[in-house]
């Protein structure tokens, strides 16, 4: 199953060897900068856009790899119906990726959300806050997002 890693200053798509395969593309790496929103959904399917090109596809079962429409271009690892993260990215090569994982929804509880100060730092940097209060899941990858470069830049040499 796919991960979502920081690495530095980007985000990883980390594909397992059969995913790497279905995708016909290896890894996706893009910056952290071009994020601007993260949510999880009950199900991936109504968020895949366009045509399958290339990759692998089986409607209700797998999408993996390129998607691509008027929209420009989307990267998918969708695996069955388990709940997504996905992620919303402005001047990427990618306009969205969606990854499917067994985490999100058991991590989606409203009772807890990220702190006032993430939401607004994740506002200050254009990011949306849409999905954040009810998706720790989702507010721990913005939290990286938005705290990762500032952490880094700031520790002493």
């Amino acid at each position: 199953m796919a991960s979502l890693i920081v690495d530095g200053s980007d985000l990883v798509v980390k594909m397992s060897e059969v995913e790497t395969f279905e995708a016909l593309h290896r890894d996706i790496r893009v910056r952290l900068s071009t994020v601007r929103a993260v949510r999880v959904v009950d199900d991936a399917w109504p968020e895949l856009r366009g045509i399958r090109a290339p990759g692998t596809g089986i409607p209700g079962v797998i999408a993996v790899g390129t998607r691509r429409g008027s929209f420009g271009k989307d990267f998918a690892v969708v695996h069955g119906g388990d709940p997504a993260v996905v992620i919303e990215l402005a001047d990427a090569e990618y306009s969205r990726i969606v990854v499917t994982t067994p985490d999100a929804e058991g991590r989606g509880r409203a009772d807890s959300g990220p702190p006032d100060a993430v939401v607004r730092r994740a506002s200050a940097l254009g990011l949306s806050n849409q999905g954040m209060k009810s998706s720790p899941f989702a507010w721990m990858v913005v939290t990286t997002c938005v705290t990762s470069p500032v952490r880094r830049s700031s520790r002493p040499r």
